[in-house]
């Protein structure tokens, strides 16, 4: 068994099955600490008009192409 199959062997072995039918576990991730917290910090900013702020963030011809995918499911 190689070195790569006996992490992945680990994770599983960690992880648990949620009621959302989506296995996950803890796990600390200390070299990614000031990234989360600065997502952390964006994701509770209350704006008045979230479409014009995505607007700034994205770009418009990727999601509408985003959309058109979507609706081509459907």
């Amino acid at each position: 068994m190689t070195s790569q199959s006996k992490r992945m062997d680990k994770i599983l072995m960690d992880s648990k099955l949620g009621s959302d039918g989506i296995y996950s576990s803890k796990f600390s991730n200390s070299d990614q600490g000031k990234e989360i917290a600065f997502r952390e910090t964006i994701s509770n900013l209350q704006y008045d008009n979230y479409l014009e702020t995505i607007s700034r963030h994205h770009s418009i011809p990727v999601m509408d192409w985003e959309v058109k995918r979507i609706l081509r499911k459907l």
